[in-house]
This record gives C-alpha cells, structure tokens and sequence, in this order.
C-alpha cells in the first residue's frame, strides 16, 4: 500500500474527505486504487481538474525511486491505514492521510508546547521550566522553528527525554537549517521528526497552518508560552480547540506585546496555568476523551464486554448503542 499513499500524498490534491469516499468505494480495499478508471472518479465525484491530475502524473510516478530517494535520508511513511498511525491524530477532522517520518514512531501521550519567533527572557524561561517538567510525564511536541518551539525542544533533549517536532518542509531539510544539530539530538533521544510534505517541499508560508493542526492533533494538550495578536501560534490554538483538546496558558506582562495574545486566550476561556503541576493535574490524572491510554483502556473493556455476550444480546446492544450513539462497538 505504500506505492498507493506515497502517489496519494505527492501526485494527487486528495485530501482526507476524497480519501474516504474513494476508500468506501474501492469496499474498504484501497490496494485496488490504481484500478480505477476515470469514470469511477467521476462516480466518486471528484472534479475533471483532479481526475486530470492523477491520470498525468500516473505517466510519471515511479514508486522504486521514490523509495529510493526516502532511503537516501531513513524516511519512513505511515498511511492513516497502518496500525501505528498516532490514535490521536486519526481522530481530527482532517488527518493527514499518511506522513513521513524519521525516528521512534510510537503512541504515547503526548503535551504540545508552542510560541512565538520573537520572544522576552520570562518566555524562554517559562518554555525551559515547563518542557522540563512536563518531558517526565509526557512526549512534547512543537513546531521545530526559531524561539519557543526550539527552546522547548533543546530543553527536553538536555533532559535526555523524548520530544516530537512536526515540520513544515520536507525531511529531507532542517528549516531552520540552524537547527540540524538539533535534529540530530532529538533523535539520539528516542525522539521523532515528521511531515505531511513530500522531500523537497519549500518552506512555503502555507505549509505552516497546516503543520500546526498536527501539532495540536498529536497532543492531549497545548500549552501556549508567549504570543502576539498575530501569531501564528493562534492556528496552533485554535486548532487545539476545534479538536477539543485542552488548551493551557501561561500569563504574560499585559505591557508586553508578546503577552497580548495569550492574555487574550485566557479571556476567552483557555486554562490559566502558573506551573506545570497545574498541566499535569489536569492531563495526568484526568481521564478524559482524549487520553491515549483511557481511550485505549475504554475500548478494552468494551471488547470484553462484547466477548460475553450471546450473538442475541449483541444484536439487542447494538441497536441500544447505535440509537443513543454511544461507544461499545461491534
């Protein structure tokens, strides 16, 4: 499948929504993709602009040299098919329908710390203090550029822990290139660097909000440091609140300029924090619908659950369940 998911990601503007109405209509068996006729695509309803655009890169697609490229530089790829797709991030509305990876790819819990380029000494501060203490209970995850995300990245490597950077380039580049060093100790550290671009992808400025529903997307929580009214970080933020994930902020000088966008998302309600025991009160013994381990111990109940029951009563179950729409399945 790896032959269908890398043409998918880098010959076609398939996004997640066509996905699944192509996945449904191939009967779940996406290996039959390159079966297809122009007018299934039709049938699926996706336009004349995007049928054209798979035909003719068909012509070019050449699957052993795209894998030999990835090897040049130990990427790896996950569909959002493959077993080990992050749990969380399967569940946003518009996962990445595969990415590529570098490094341990493994499903814990994970706490996104994010900010602005531009920072105060307080920022860099807060961002060193929290990443440290949230890095012995949880994965970090951040954006990998200049300022915040780099200071809580560094920090959580000098803490010999594991931290996530989600790219908004190809793996095939740092960007910022300053940061390759930093790559590299965040992968001596069980750590991991992943992207949705393809390699030799630019650092194109919409390739960041993108980027950054990942972040958000990966995380039980995002703790916002410092931000101005127009930073990027708000994406961040907001992304984090439409996937209904907690979103904690630290308090800044309202004489700051960097202050006055987290000041302002504790206005509207984001979680007010002054320390990283307030994170970890919250996320760490709060078993809530975005918990990796709760969800994964719910899901096992509810399989033992099933296993006992008589094929009569699953049928009984499952037309109770499915009217109230709650969560044991069958």
């Amino acid at each position: 499948m790896e032959e269908i998911f890398l043409f998918l990601n880098k010959y076609t503007n398939i996004g997640y929504v066509n996905f699944l109405k192509i996945y449904e209509y191939l009967k779940k068996d996406i290996s039959k993709f390159f079966n297809l006729k122009k007018q299934d695509f039709i049938n699926v309803g996706l336009s004349s602009k995007s049928i054209n655009k798979i035909f003719e890169n068909l012509k070019i697609y050449n699957f052993q040299e795209e894998k030999k490229e990835l090897g040049k530089y130990n990427i790896k790829i996950c569909s959002i098919l493959d077993n080990d797709y992050p749990y969380l991030l399967k569940k946003i509305f518009d996962p990445p329908i595969m990415f590529y990876y570098v490094g341990q790819l493994n499903d814990g819990d994970n706490v996104a710390i994010v900010g602005s380029r531009k920072h105060t000494l307080y920022g860099e501060r807060v961002a060193k203090e929290f990443s440290l203490y949230l890095s012995d209970y949880f994965s970090i995850v951040s954006g990998f550029a200049y300022g915040i995300d780099s200071i809580a990245h560094e920090a959580v490597v000098s803490n010999k822990k594991r931290t996530i950077a989600v790219m908004g380039v190809g793996l095939d580049a740092y960007y910022p290139y300053s940061n390759k060093k930093l790559a590299e100790n965040i992968l001596d550290n069980n750590g991991l660097l992943i992207s949705e671009f393809p390699i030799k992808t630019q650092p194109l400025k919409s390739n960041f909000p993108r980027r950054n529903r990942i972040i958000s997307g990966l995380s039980s929580g995002v703790l916002v440091v410092e931000a101005d009214i127009k930073s990027g970080t708000f994406i961040t933020a907001n992304c984090a609140l439409e996937q209904g994930r907690e979103l904690f902020v630290v308090p800044g000088s309202i004489y700051s300029n960097y202050s006055i966008g987290t000041n302002e998302l504790i206005k509207k309600g984001a979680n007010f924090v002054t320390s990283p025991k307030d994170v970890i009160e919250i996320l760490g013994f709060k078993c809530n619908d975005f918990s990796v381990n709760c969800e994964k111990n719910k899901n096992k109940k509810e399989k033992n659950i099933k296993n006992k029951l008589s094929e009569k009563e699953k049928n009984i179950f499952k037309k109770i369940f499915e009217e109230q729409k709650l969560s044991l399945e069958f």
